[in-house]
């Protein structure tokens, strides 16, 4: 009787242990998992690591930041000397799960560039950074597209000063209607019209009927996509720069342009990264995918 006791003993207290461990086990499992202790997440999407561009170009960088327990509120763009490219921004103050967006621009300088991006939520939490590069080449014959002119109907001309110290804030006769002036004694009266009207030229709109190609040369080496966006997947290998192409068309907003893939399909390249001989405007407006 004493050995079955001796034997019975031990069996209990594992049965005990055992039983305890599960409950603990249970507790921690009906426990809500704490999603708001993590860190908010970031990618950079485009461009990828140690893609090439031409002195010039303007670059689009497109993220992606996720945070879905308290939101990202915004995503900080660093170059390599820590100074800010630019800053995308939620909808929602406190901050949204997923938060998306590009931002354009041009490096000053031919070297290796990195980019780095970190993702914010509203109390200051930040993410770890991510981090991409590029490399700006000078590309010889290749000229940088011109800065955009303002309309003719923007002035650009400073206020108009009397020479006394005071400015005078009043706009051209476009605007303003014209004083006659008070006739000499002795003199005819000079009539003068009390407005002027000008006529604004409005640009041409854009030609949706044409027709046609265009040949191009490629002037850095660029990725095709089946879709005109940065986000879309890749079509087929990146066109190598001094290649040669014929150009079917372009994008509704005009920075993408549409080529014909070896397979029949059809591929879209950035616009900035070919030199193309001829006026874009002329090709035919072809929708996206």
């Amino acid at each position: 009787m004493k050995r079955l006791l001796l034997l019975t003993l031990p069996l209990l207290t594992s049965l005990a242990c055992a039983l305890a461990v599960d409950t603990a086990d249970t507790e921690t499992a009906n426990q809500p998992a704490q999603l708001t202790d993590a860190r908010p997440a970031v990618v950079i999407l485009s461009p990828q690591s140690d893609e090439q561009y031409a002195l010039g170009i303007e670059v689009p960088i497109y993220i992606e930041a996720r945070d879905l327990g308290s939101g990202v509120s915004q995503i900080v763009i660093q170059d390599n000397f820590d100074e800010t490219i630019g800053t995308i921004m939620a909808d929602n103050i406190q901050g949204d799960a997923i938060l998306t967006g590009t931002v354009f621009w041009t490096p000053p300088t031919a070297q290796r560039h990195f980019i780095k991006a970190q993702a914010l939520r509203a109390d200051g939490t930040g993410s770890v950074i991510a981090e991409t590069s590029i490399q700006v080449v000078v590309v010889e014959g290749f000229a940088p597209p011109p800065p955009v002119e303002p309309s003719p109907a923007e002035s650009t001309e400073a206020p108009a000063s009397d020479g006394d110290g005071a400015t005078d804030t009043t706009n051209s006769a476009a605007t303003e209607p014209a004083q006659p002036a008070a006739p000499a004694q002795g003199s005819d009266p000079v009539v003068e019209p009390t407005a002027t009207t000008v006529d604004v030229q409005e640009p041409a709109p854009a030609n949706e009927n044409a027709t046609g190609t265009l040949p191009a040369v490629v002037a850095i080496p660029l990725n095709v996509r089946v879709a005109p966006n940065v986000s879309a997947e890749l079509a087929t290998n990146p066109l190598q720069q001094g290649a040669t192409l014929e150009l079917i068309g372009r994008s509704e907003d005009n920075l993408w342009f549409a080529i014909t893939l070896s397979t029949g399909g059809t591929g879209w390249i950035f616009g900035d990264g070919v030199t193309v001989d001829g006026d874009p405007m002329t090709l035919p407006l072809v929708a996206a995918p």
